[in-house]
Formats: structure tokens, sequence, C-alpha cells
């Protein structure tokens, strides 16, 4: 027998947690201690779930290695680029064209700037193929291009909250080591002449300045209990997470996750302006006979308002979408909540011209539609511009791996 083989499992409910390694084959048994009437309730509702880490002790540690190598490691790109073939079956095809910045003459406003970030410059590979791998998506960032005072920007809503560049500057800074994969797109000539750029700078004067969407990054994404998860994490890995997230990271685990089920239960709780604690969350999801998987797929509303500071909260899709939306280019669509919309919702919505003239730079190899500007690959926007909207558009979506179809139809 192997003496280094060994078993290691993760024993939790939504209140407690257990790691037990066994090096035996025998019959163990597991003692938990203090249990309360909320976690003895939690187990006869839903069991004791069960999680085996087949790396074992030693291996697990080198998987968390690895994956914090994605973010931060000498290895980034090259461990990125190996995710995305091995998680997501994408070959990347080389890009040996000049980049170039189109001349301010050459952008609209209302360009949409759609990217995926493969270096420590903007993103990271780390969180892009996070993103992608999440969604399904090729692009990990959205961003548009708008006039204010007429001086041309791009104005995007990113780790440093909403803010606005002045667009030569931006475009040379992003794309300074040819690690981002930088495509425009232009909107249907149709909805073009609707865009209002008065309207839209009047908005983003509202929101610039506000925090990222921290607190509502992962709703637009689940639309369901068991449909967007992809292996090998899974859907009864949450409320084990939200448990061992308060214990352990309190305040992240409050940003992430507690903020945006505030919104949901407040709301049908009589507004209650106290916010619950994760314990009171899973409490109240009894009361009202949920899971709290279920209330996460509740569509995110447009019309939640988060605190410190006080105002809504976009991450870069959604923000790129509700910008759109006050622009006017939606009116005489039907309704639907842009909070909804992650970076391949927005780039797949049939609002976009397939036959626009593109900047004199575009070369003929990019994808029908787009204008890479920048990239070592060429980024390929699989769906682009192909699903005409619809009310409530992306609000009950499952979307899985290997290839991240969205069912169902109108969902």
């Amino acid at each position: 027998d192997d003496k280094d083989c060994d078993d290691l499992f993760l024993f939790g409910t939504r209140e407690t947690f257990s790691f037990k390694r066994y090096s035996l084959e025998q019959t163990h048994i597991i003692h938990f201690y203090w249990i309360d009437s909320n976690e003895e309730l939690d187990i006869k509702e839903n069991g004791l779930q069960v999680f085996y880490l087949p790396d074992g002790v030693i291996g697990s540690v080198l998987d968390v290695w690895d994956t914090i190598h994605m973010f931060t490691g000498p290895k980034t790109f090259q461990d990125g680029i190996q995710f995305m073939q091995d998680h997501m079956g994408v070959i990347y095809k080389n890009r040996t064209v000049p980049n170039f910045i189109p001349d301010e003459s050459e952008i609209l406003d209302g360009d949409y700037i759609a990217m995926f970030g493969m270096g420590s410059s903007y993103d990271g590979f780390g969180l892009s193929s996070a993103i992608a791998w999440g969604t399904g998506g090729m692009t990990s960032h959205a961003a548009l291009c708008l006039r204010i005072g007429g001086v041309l920007h791009v104005v995007e809503s990113c780790g440093f909250g909403i803010i606005k560049t002045p667009y030569v500057q931006w475009m040379k800074t992003t794309s300074q080591n040819n690690t981002v994969l930088l495509s425009v797109l232009r909107l249907r000539e149709d909805l073009q002449k609707k865009f209002n750029t008065t309207a839209a700078a009047n908005y983003f004067a509202t929101v610039e300045g506000l925090p990222y969407g921290n607190e509502n990054f992962i709703y637009g994404w689940l639309d369901t209990v068991s449909g967007n998860i992809p292996p090998p994490a899974s859907w009864q890995d949450l409320p084990v997470v939200l448990a061992l997230g308060a214990h352990l990271l309190p305040n992240v685990t409050d940003l992430f996750f507690g903020a945006g089920l505030n919104q949901r239960l407040q709301k049908n709780n009589n507004n209650n302006p106290t916010p619950y604690t994760i314990d009171e969350i899973f409490a109240l999801c009894d009361k009202i006979n949920k899971t709290v998987n279920e209330i996460m797929t509740w569509p995110e509303l447009d019309s939640y308002v988060y605190t410190n500071p006080k105002g809504p909260r976009m991450v870069c899709s959604v923000f790129v979408m509700r910008m759109y939306k006050e622009a006017g280019i939606f009116s005489g669509f039907p309704d639907f909540e842009t909070t909804e919309f992650t970076p391949k919702d927005s780039y797949q919505v049939s609002i976009f011209s397939n036959t626009w003239q593109r900047p004199s730079g575009c070369h003929a190899d990019a994808q029908q539609g787009t204008c890479q500007v920048t990239g070592p690959y060429w980024l390929e926007l699989p769906s682009f511009n192909a699903i005409l909207p619809y009310a409530r558009m992306n609000e009950k979506c499952a979307c899985m791996p290997p290839d991240y179809t969205r069912t169902p139809k109108n969902c």
C-alpha cells in the first residue's frame, strides 16, 4: 500500500465546518458538538454537506498555491492560457498585425470597448479567466467611448470605481505591454442615431466616483440554482462557502454576498433598515421557506440602492448597458434589468453593426463587426450581436461548460 495515500474531506453545514483527513480504510465516526437549533434544522432539511478533496492535503495546498499564482505569480500569462484551454476549450489564434490606436475622429459616442486582460496591467489573467470560466464569455471588461464637454473619454466601472479617462491616455495605458485583447464595437446605425450624448453625460455625472459593483458582482451571473456554477465547484458549495466566509472573512463575505442578499430579503421583509448578518440571513430563509441558493437567483434590480456610499452598484458590463439605457437606445424595446448583464451578455445582445466603416488601422482578419486594436491573440466573440432584446432578458439563464449554451430560449 502507498503509505502517503490519504483522503481529505470537508464536512459542513451553513453554520459550521470541519476538515478531516483519513489515511486508513476503516469505519470512521465524526463528532459534531454544540449544534444549536438552527443547525439542527439545517441538517434535517438539507443534510450534512460532504466535500471530497481528491488531491489530499499536500495536493490541495498546491492547488491553492497554483490558483494564487494565476493572479500574482510570474507565470500568470502562461497559466492563464493553459486554464482557458483546459477548462473552456479555448485555443487562441496568434495575432501578428501591428497594434494601433484609432484616431479620435474615427470614434463615435457610444462605441463599445470589449476587453480581455491577459497581464497584470489591466484585470490580470487570474481575474479575467475567472470571469470567463464563470460566465462563458470571452471578455472580462467593457467600457464606453463618450465625449464630455467636447473631450473624448473612455468611461467605465473598474477597480477604481466609476471613472472617466481621456481617450488617448486610456488607450496608451491599456495597451502599453500588449497583454490586453481589445476590440471596438459600433452600435447599429439606427441605434447610433438614437444615442443621446447629453443624456449619457448627464447620467454619468450622477454616478461618477461611485464604487465598482462588488456588492452585485455575482448576482447578474447566478440566474439558476444549479445551472451557473461550473465544475469542480457546485451549487451545494454556496451555503458552506458563506459559513466559512462569515467566520474567516466576514467583511469580504458581507460585501460580495451579504449586501445583495440583504437587498432581496429586506425588500421582501417590509424593508427592514438594519442589515442582516449571514447567520440571520440563513434564519430568515428558513422563515420564508427558501434556500439561500434560491434567494441568490432572484433578479438584481436596477432600482436597488446600496450604502456607503449611497447609490447603485454596477460592474463594467452593467455600467455600459445602463449608459445605453440612459442614452435612449433601448426606447421602444421591452424593458429589462441592465444589472442582469454579464460581459458576455452585453456583446451578444443584438444592438451592434456588422457592416460599419471600421477605422483605417483595422485588419481584415478581425471578426466581422469588430475592430481589434491590441493584443497578441485574436479576440473572438461567440454569438456576437446575435440575441434580440426581450422582456426580462438574462434573468433565468442556465449556462454551463463545455459549450455554455444559454437555456432555455429567452431565459
